[in-house]
């Protein structure tokens, strides 16, 4: 992606799923515009490390499931 990046053919690098240490080691590479985690009012755990690290670091977050689990069965 940092390649593409380098030679016009994309704008932006985006991820999803990742952790702080797996955006760190990106972030090394070449700039990272966006996150994409999973983040509703049940699952809550991106506010601990990754949102704040987002914020601090300009990372854009698009979560997905903000109802919760998409095709989950639990009831």
């Amino acid at each position: 992606m940092a390649k593409l990046k380098q030679e016009g053919k994309v704008r932006y690098i985006g991820v999803s799923n990742f952790d702080v240490p797996q955006m760190e080691r990106a972030a090394k590479i070449a700039p990272i515009t966006s996150l994409q985690p999973p983040y509703s009012i049940i699952h809550r755990e991106v506010e601990a490390e990754i949102l704040p690290w987002c914020q601090k670091h300009g990372v854009g977050v698009i979560n997905y499931s903000p109802m919760g689990p998409a095709c989950s069965r639990e009831r």
